[in-house]
């Protein structure tokens, strides 16, 4: 994925227009796990063409699970400060 994520950051070099390479590289960074990046390149892309659909699915793809590791590191979060609440309370 680093290797597709480099070969994208060329052709939008290459060629700043093309929003295949945008899309391109909104895809490897998905695959990569950082979704705050996904949607920047897809902002820039948008600017280029407004409604295009892969580009548009990719974004809420990447709000979603930007979501669901927010929730995910909520519940660890929680679970962490019963369990911190509870050995507390043991030990006193």
């Amino acid at each position: 994925n680093q290797m597709a994520l480099a070969d994208a950051e060329w052709c939008i070099n290459l060629e700043p227009d093309w929003v295949k390479g945008y899309s391109r590289k909104a895809a490897a960074l998905l695959a990569l796990g950082d979704y705050a990046a996904v949607e920047e390149t897809v902002i820039d892309a948008l600017e280029i063409e407004p409604s295009h659909p892969q580009l548009l699915y990719m974004r809420a793809e990447a709000k979603a699970r930007t979501k669901q590791q927010e929730e995910a590191l909520g519940s660890t979060v929680k679970r962490w400060m019963t369990h911190s609440d509870t050995s507390q309370t043991a030990t006193i």
